[in-house]
């Protein structure tokens, strides 16, 4: 990962290129990469995965009404003294050159009054991801990964479908 609270780049450059044909991609084997931790956490919870060439995990949510949300975890930890840490994260808008300002000022605002995660706005070139990010620690058991990611998906979809009533992710 560039941070402990981003995006790595060929995350960012996947999920720009995912757009709305994540739904029909097909299921990337296990790599060397994917940290076995993080599989049997989603294993226990029964969740559906499929894992990137970085090693990432990638869940696709179905939502009411037929939306859909996917959520990232990475394999790749950091650390901040003792505590391995990893990250979360969904995006919730794609655009190009600048955001308005007025949604800027939205998102700060909103990161004001959150408790888990935060907004980021993340670059590629010319296009930018509005995303919705968190730091967790690494060893965090089952039952409090699935509720974190649940959290986070369902904010970046209501985000999402809020600032563009489109589903793209």
């Amino acid at each position: 990962m560039n941070s402990a609270a981003g995006l790595s780049t060929r995350g960012l450059v996947a999920a720009l290129a995912l757009g709305a044909t994540l739904a029909s991609a097909q299921p990337v084997p296990v790599t060397p990469l994917a940290d076995p931790r993080v599989a049997a956490r989603l294993e226990s919870a029964r969740l559906h995965y499929v894992v990137d060439e970085d090693g990432d995990f990638r869940i696709l949510y179905e939502r009411p009404g037929g939306r859909t949300q996917v959520v990232w975890i990475a394999s790749a930890t950091s650390s901040a003294g003792s505590l391995e840490l990893r990250d979360l994260w969904s995006v919730a808008l794609r655009g190009r050159g600048d955001p308005p300002p007025t949604l800027t000022t939205r998102l700060l605002e909103q990161n004001a009054a959150r408790t888990f995660g935060a907004w980021q706005l993340q670059r590629s070139g010319e296009e930018y991801l509005v995303v919705l990010s968190a730091v967790v620690p690494a060893d965090t058991d089952g039952t409090a990964l699935l509720q974190l990611v649940e959290s986070l998906m369902a904010d970046a979809d209501e985000v999402e479908e809020s600032l563009t009533d489109r589903d793209e992710f």
